[in-house]
C-alpha cells in the first residue's frame, strides 16, 4: 500500500443527498490512517459517530485555477476513503478531524486504468449490513468540476486528497463494529472502530466555552 501524504483538500462537495453549499475545507495529516486497522479511534463515550464511504481523487501535480476542461491532468489516481464525522456543536471541520477519521486504501488506482470515475460503483457497509450504494455519477459535481474548484480556492499539491462526498445511508457506528468502503476497479477499505481511550464530552478541554449538546446529538440505540 501506498500511504498518501501531504496537505489534504478536505471534502470538496457533499453529496446530492445533502442540502449544503459546495466548500473546501483542508484535514490534517493525522487524521488519516490505513486499512484493515483497528480504527477510527472514536474520542468521546456519549457522542454520534457516523460513516460517510467515499472516492479518494489524488492529485499529481502542482496546479492553481484549473479550468474544468483541463482538470483530469491533474489527477494521478483513486483510492477508497472513510471520512468519519462527529455530531456537536463544533464546526464541521473539528468534527471530521480527530486522529484516523480519514482512513484511505487500501492502495491507489493510476488514472489510466479508470478513464471515467463517473461510472465506478462504491459501496459501504457497516458490519454486515449495506448502508450505502450509488455511483460516482450520482453525486452533484463530477471529478473534473471539484477538482477546478478546489484549485480555484488553494493550491493543489502532489498528494492532496479530495473527497468527493456521500450518498445516502450515513448511520451511527460504534466500538467494535467493522466498517467497508469498496469501490468497482479500485479494492475495498476495512476499518474496526475503537473507543479505547474516549471520554465523556463533557470532560473534553474547553466544554466550559461550548454550549450544551443537546440530546438529538446522543448515540443512537446500536445493535
Amino acid at each position: 500500500m501506498r500511504q498518501v501524504k501531504g496537505q489534504v483538500a478536505g471534502r470538496a462537495v457533499d453529496s446530492r443527498h445533502e442540502d449544503e453549499p459546495t466548500g473546501v475545507r483542508r484535514r490534517l495529516l493525522r487524521a488519516f490512517s490505513g486499512s484493515l486497522a483497528t480504527v477510527p479511534a472514536l474520542p468521546y463515550t456519549d457522542m454520534r459517530f457516523g460513516q460517510e464511504g467515499e472516492l479518494g481523487v489524488v492529485i499529481g501535480r502542482r496546479v492553481r485555477d484549473l479550468p474544468v476542461e483541463e482538470a483530469m491532468t491533474a489527477v494521478f489516481g483513486y483510492t477508497c476513503l472513510l471520512d468519519m464525522s462527529m455530531r456537536s456543536t463544533e464546526d464541521r471541520s473539528t468534527r471530521k478531524s480527530f486522529d484516523t477519521f480519514t482512513p484511505i486504501g487500501p492502495w491507489i488506482v493510476t488514472a489510466d486504468e479508470i478513464p471515467d470515475p463517473a461510472v465506478l460503483s462504491l459501496r459501504c457497509w457497516a458490519g454486515d449490513t449495506l448502508r450505502q450504494e450509488a455511483t460516482i455519477a450520482d453525486m452533484i459535481f463530477d471529478v473534473p468540476t471539484l477538482v477546478a474548484y478546489a484549485s480555484s480556492v488553494m493550491t493543489l499539491e502532489p498528494g492532496d486528497v479530495i473527497a468527493t462526498g456521500t450518498p445516502a445511508g450515513v448511520g451511527p457506528v460504534a466500538d467494535g463494529d467493522r466498517v467497508a468502503v469498496e469501490i468497482d476497479a479500485i479494492g475495498r477499505l476495512e476499518v474496526t472502530v475503537s473507543d479505547r481511550g474516549a471520554i465523556p464530552y463533557g470532560q473534553r478541554v474547553g466544554a466550559a466555552l461550548s454550549p450544551t449538546v443537546p440530546m438529538a446529538h446522543a448515540p443512537a440505540p446500536h445493535s
